[in-house]
């Protein structure tokens, strides 16, 4: 199932807000309440630490493994219609150019670096 760039936007977008979120409480948690479970006695303090580095560690696994933006496309360079290709050996016009720009003349089998 393919998503679309804007709803794997929405979906990373989300992930990182709830990464963030869980981020934010374990923060908090570690340094509040352990004050407030010295205060009250309910809980040992260092039970709420480890709870609140437990949030740390679980926000901070969403936040990383949220999906990254979708790539953009770019569209390669332009190039002008009115360039003529000659062999530097025969003068010949090449046929082919191949993906890296170089070609083949037809007519006596030179090699070159199209510019």
């Amino acid at each position: 199932m393919a998503l679309t760039p804007r709803a794997l936007a929405r979906r990373t977008t989300r992930r990182r807000g709830i990464g963030l979120a869980v981020l934010i409480a374990g923060f908090l948690t570690s340094m509040f309440g352990t004050m407030a479970a010295a205060i009250t006695e309910a809980v040992h303090p260092a039970l709420v630490v480890m709870f609140g580095f437990g949030l740390l560690i679980v926000g901070g696994v969403i936040f990383a493994f949220a999906e990254p933006d979708p790539p953009t496309s770019v569209s390669p360079p332009a190039v002008p219609a009115t360039v003529r290709v000659m062999c530097p050996n025969c003068g010949a016009t090449p046929t082919t150019v191949d993906r890296d720009g170089v070609a083949v003349c037809d007519y006596c089998g030179t090699r070159f670096v199209v510019p």
